[in-house]
């Protein structure tokens, strides 16, 4: 096999067919598949593909990942699941996105932690006009 930058060997054997894998094989992928990434691409194609129509809780058992990173992959374009391949995006921060901004609860204790004073203070800090004219 050539060297390519940026491409794990088990993400290039991901190209064979999924119907075409026998459990010595698939057993040699997840073996040589030591990033979660790849682990979860071959689940989502054993979600998909599989000839024996496994749920996404199975395929992701017989491949070792977390069913939510299964989730999280199967809503990624066909051009995401290539980046994520080629190891060009993250799935952790893909998955986790949506702890990046509080909910309105955290909000909420937050404010009454710190007190409504400080964060109506720090809200008009952030939002006040600046002097400079561009």
């Amino acid at each position: 096999m050539l060297y390519r930058p940026g491409l794990s060997s088990a993400s290039v054997r991901h190209h064979t067919p999924v119907g075409a894998l026998t459990g010595r094989k698939l057993g040699r992928l997840l073996r040589k598949s030591t990033a979660a990434r790849d682990r979860v691409l071959l689940a989502l194609r054993l979600e998909r593909e599989g000839l024996a129509q496994l749920t996404r809780a199975q395929a992701a058992r017989l491949a070792n990942v977390s069913v939510s990173y299964v989730s999280t992959a199967s809503r990624f374009s066909a051009e995401e699941q290539r980046q994520l391949a080629h190891g060009l995006i993250s799935l952790s921060q893909r998955h986790n996105r949506w702890r990046n901004s509080p909910t309105d609860d955290e909000i909420d204790r937050l404010v009454q932690r710190i007190g409504a004073g400080r964060f109506l203070a720090a809200l008009d800090r952030a939002t006040a006009p600046s002097n400079e004219e561009n």
